[in-house]
């Protein structure tokens, strides 16, 4: 790792709100493959939970639901 890579500014992660989370939860319940989804979301989130995710990846979960991920049960 080069010196600028390890002394930069740390910048911080706005988390995903509560708000989001909880959006998040009721779009995953409404699919027949939410835990798959959820496990896809997290590793790309690179997030152990809804909680961790920040707020633009939480932002774009939702977006994609509200859009091509409308699979009912």
């Amino acid at each position: 790792y080069g010196k600028e890579l390890l002394e930069r500014d740390a910048k911080p992660v706005a988390l995903a709100t509560s708000e989001q989370v909880k959006t998040l939860k009721d779009l995953i319940e409404t699919r027949k493959d939410g835990d798959e989804i959820l496990a896809k979301l997290l590793n790309r989130a690179g997030a152990d939970s809804l909680e961790e995710m920040d707020a633009d990846k939480a932002t774009a979960a939702i977006e994609w639901f509200n859009g091509k991920g409308k699979e009912k049960k």
